[in-house]
């Protein structure tokens, strides 16, 4: 699975308190039959960008860290009675201390809401009752490999003379 989606996921779930339930991740098909309770769906536009690349070796640990800093525009849809109001509380909730600690904590980045679109107003329904929250996410991908280091190097040299 997406880890951009995973991870955004779980930040909206954690900074709305909601449960995983109400909540889907990626194109995936669901069935809108309760035009009334909350649903968000978390995706992404378009392929993620790498920004910059890196690696760390651990002396202590003997291990090399590889690392790439990667930028992805998602959304975040949400649909029902209280999908402007969520919408608004993400928004807005994404610049407070939760929102700071919790980035902090999941290592990723979720930068301010470039707009907040009544879906409505764009596809020509009348009753829409979905908002989409349209956002840039960064986030670091890491892969570890042991690595044994040169403590001190045994050299002999011959001459021939």
């Amino acid at each position: 699975m997406n880890k951009f989606l995973v991870e955004l996921a779980k930040f909206t779930r954690d900074l709305l308190v909601i449960p995983e339930s109400q909540m889907s991740i990626g194109r995936r098909n669901f069935d809108r039959n309760d035009f009334k309770s909350l649903k968000i769906v978390i995706d992404q536009i378009s392929p993620a960008i790498p920004l910059t690349r890196g690696q760390d070796f651990d002396g202590d640990a003997e291990n090399m860290e590889y690392y790439a800093l990667y930028q992805a525009p998602c959304t975040v849809d949400f649909y029902g009675d209280t999908a402007f109001a969520t919408a608004q509380k993400f928004v807005l909730t994404l610049q407070s201390q939760l929102g700071y600690e919790l980035q902090r904590d999941g290592q990723i980045t979720v930068f301010q809401s470039s707009n907040l679109i009544d879906v409505a107003l764009l596809t020509g329904e009348q009753y829409s009752q979905r908002y989409q929250v349209e956002i840039n996410v960064q986030l670091t991908l890491t892969h570890d490999i042991a690595t044994l280091r040169i403590d001190e190097a045994q050299t002999e040299l011959y001459f021939n003379l």
